[in-house]
């Protein structure tokens, strides 16, 4: 299971790395978001030469039709995005290896954090624009987040993430965890994607029912 899911995640990666060298012309915000997610593919095949899995390239979409102007581009790349979320939400609902559950995760996050949010203010910007073909501000300010955090730092930066939901969330289910930790958890922006990833329903409701005791203790 893990080496189809791995390569499904390798051809989805790959397949989104061609559609951005595609669109890179049309906007700055596409060679930002291109750079990135090719550090995404080295932690895939980093992973997948430790497993000693292979990885087929035989399915690799290269049939994306060029969009005419910078509004259709961000559409596409947006609907593109949405349903790689919807892809990594969905491989790792049953998924027990925790290594792979980790990739998953910070491959989600990073679309979901960073790629989305900036192709959707890039959009909103492009939408309320006089000139069709302008470089947004917000595809200006998501070149210079990336160039500030650096391209590996941004990732390393949802491996820890991922690792704190972790040992909170092991927290609420040993009765460990405070009313302030459980609320830090509770309003973390990836708690939707992991909770319940990591511990199923019953942690996010042994989590909404120890912060309601923990406020009413209080």
């Amino acid at each position: 299971m893990q080496n189809e899911l791995l390569n499904a995640a390798f051809i989805s990666e790959k397949s989104a790395e061609i559609l951005y060298e595609n669109l890179s012309d049309l906007g700055e915000i596409f060679a930002e978001i291109l750079n990135v997610r090719k550090n995404g593919l080295t932690l895939i095949k980093t992973y997948a030469k430790a497993k000693n899995l292979e990885l087929s390239s035989e399915h690799i979409q290269n049939a994306f039709l060029m969009p005419d102007s910078l509004q259709d581009a961000l559409i596409c790349a947006l609907n593109l995005e949405i349903q790689l979320n919807k892809m990594y939400e969905n491989f790792t609902q049953n998924l027990d290896d925790e290594e792979l559950k980790d990739l998953f995760f910070r491959l989600w996050a990073t679309s979901n954090n960073e790629y989305v949010a900036a192709l959707k203010k890039a959009l909103k910007a492009e939408l309320q624009s006089d000139a069709p073909n302008a470089k947004s501000q917000e595809a200006q300010n998501f070149s210079q987040i990336l160039n500030a955090q650096g391209y590996e730092n941004l990732l390393l930066k949802y491996q820890e993430d991922f690792n704190q939901i972790k040992e909170g969330l092991q927290n609420v289910v040993s009765g460990k965890a405070s009313g302030a930790e459980l609320a830090k958890i509770l309003n973390n922006p990836n708690f939707s994607f992991f909770s319940g990833l990591a511990l199923g329903s019953l942690g996010v409701a042994a989590a909404s029912k120890n912060l309601g005791k923990d406020e009413t203790d209080e």
